[in-house]
């Protein structure tokens, strides 16, 4: 079989630890009947996000590992993603990759609970062009908590994967059941492993695979290991998908169609009303989404506000502790100053008494001349060196007035130009973002064209008796088994190119 998540990659996430224990696993996997494997390793954004050139070498190292011992299998590289907002501005700033460079992803949910903009998330990315892949769908607990969930997310167009060790209770009870369901109702698409470590595989996946033949037959499993896989890495359509999917969400894009076949038709009296509850309906899809997608931008906004104010609080507080070094260190420089002012003032107190005493034992006019001449010598000095000390301390303050302005005009061409990069930085996004919505807008034509080719598609596509069929059917409202019967008209008559750009043009109009 073709296993599709695996974790042999050795060092780059919670995997394999080096090349040898790779080696063992690809072994083991080898034993056990898979012959190609695509490596999986984690991308978790903040945790374990190694930059995609190291993954690439691991891998190729790995490849040429294997080719050394001759071991005969098939290695394909892509990632197990955490599915969140910034994934999709990863994915295209190519921090993470899809499978085997195609359109598929794989990603996984926070096991323990529900994420809640994952409709909005998935639709964001289908209208990208990802066709995504949910990995170990049976091991969420709100999936095991509502089974039709897990359906639901089918008909929108997404494919599982299920962990054959799932089906052996090896994630317990609540996921060995939910894998059976699955099995039941064949709500799983491709099978892996998931191994992490060596003798990861002690719990046998030919046990499971021959759960899933007796329950569903050698077709569907021959399906499971080795087409629907193959398909993927081939960037292909899963060949049972392209007929007998059934989304959900495109229900209303079979509507859609019925409804412009109502408008050529006008024949008759209800078309106005179901028109209308369309509108309705789809405004209030379009209101939706747009909230989601205004709460996900609020949130990024709060995070760079948040951001901004944490790295102006660091700023802030290195500011003060440099001013207190300052201020630390002028301290210091004024005690020395004190100190020496204060010996040159008892150096001169001391020379002042002796020539007091020298004048008292003067024996004669000469000596008492001599230091009399000596006290006004004194005097200058004194006078000197006051003056001299009152200008050092006018300059001093002067130079330190001077280094607060020149700290101060730093700190205001710093503050500048962050706010200069800022504002940069936000008209970049801007710039890219009008760039973004031109680029989409340049995939459609307008409304009245697409609409127009919409008609003339579904007029080439079902004969005169079922646009009838369908008239009458909207007419009524549609029962449940008119939409069964609508539905299949529209598998069954339109190719899987022209269902998608049908959803796009559903997007564009309805999907806000």
């Amino acid at each position: 079989m073709i296993d599709v998540h695996c974790h042999i990659l050795a060092g780059v996430d919670d995997g394999a630890r080096d090349i040898e224990e790779s080696i063992a696993m690809i072994k083991e996997a080898l034993n056990n009947g898979i012959t190609s494997m695509v490596v999986t390793p984690h991308y978790m954004i903040d945790s374990m996000d190694a930059p995609i050139e190291v993954i690439r070498k691991r891998f190729t190292e790995l490849c040429e590992a294997i080719k050394k011992e001759n071991i005969e299998m098939d290695l394909y590289l892509g990632q197990e993603l955490y599915l969140e907002s910034r994934l999709i501005e990863d994915l295209q700033d190519e921090k993470c990759i899809s499978i085997n460079n195609t359109k598929y992803i794989m990603v996984e949910l926070p096991l323990n609970g529900m994420l809640l903009s994952l409709e909005t998330l998935l639709f964001e990315l289908k209208i990208l062009g990802y066709k995504v892949i949910l990995a170990h769908g049976e091991r969420y607990t709100f999936l095991q908590d509502s089974p039709e969930k897990l359906r639901e997310l089918i008909d929108e167009g997404l494919l599982i994967q299920m962990n054959l060790s799932s089906l052996s209770g090896k994630y317990g009870k609540a996921t060995k059941k939910l894998a059976k369901k699955m099995i039941k109702n064949r709500w799983v698409h491709l099978l892996g492993s998931d191994m992490h470590r060596k003798n990861s595989l002690s719990i046998s996946i030919k046990k499971p695979l021959k759960y899933i033949q007796k329950k569903q037959g050698k077709v569907w499993l021959h399906q499971l290991k080795y087409t629907f896989p193959q398909e993927v890495l081939n960037g292909e359509p899963l060949s049972s998908i392209t007929k007998k999917r059934k989304h959900k969400g495109l229900k209303w894009i079979s509507i859609l169609l019925i409804l412009l076949f109502i408008i050529v038709q006008g024949v008759h009296f209800g078309i106005k009303k179901v028109e209308n509850q369309f509108e309705a309906i789809m405004i209030e899809q379009g209101k939706a989404y747009k909230k989601e997608k205004l709460r996900i931008e609020a949130e990024e906004a709060r995070k760079i506000i948040e951001a901004e104010a944490e790295a102006k609080a660091k700023r802030e507080a290195l500011r003060a502790l440099e001013k207190e070094e300052r201020e630390a260190k002028r301290k210091a420089e004024d005690i020395k100053r004190a100190a020496e002012l204060e010996a040159l003032e008892l150096e001169i107190q001391e020379e002042a008494k002796r020539l007091e005493e020298a004048m008292i034992k003067a024996k004669n006019e000469e000596e008492r001349r001599r230091v009399e001449q000596e006290a006004e010598q004194l005097k200058n000095r004194m006078e000197k060196e006051q003056l001299k000390a009152e200008m050092e301390a006018e300059a001093l303050k002067q130079a330190r007035l001077e280094e607060e302005k020149e700290v101060l005009d730093a700190i205001k061409l710093e503050e500048a130009r962050l706010e200069e990069a800022r504002l940069e930085a936000e008209r970049i996004a801007q710039e890219e973002k009008a760039r973004l919505e031109a680029e989409l807008e340049a995939k459609y034509t307008d409304y009245e064209t697409d609409k127009a080719k919409a008609m003339d598609l579904a007029l080439s596509k079902l004969s005169v008796s079922q646009v009838n069929d369908l008239i009458k059917m909207a007419s009524g409202g549609f029962t449940s088994q008119e939409k069964k019967v609508a539905k299949e008209m529209f598998y069954n008559n339109f190719t899987e190119s022209e269902q998608e750009w049908i959803l796009e043009m559903y997007a564009k109009y309805y999907g806000g």
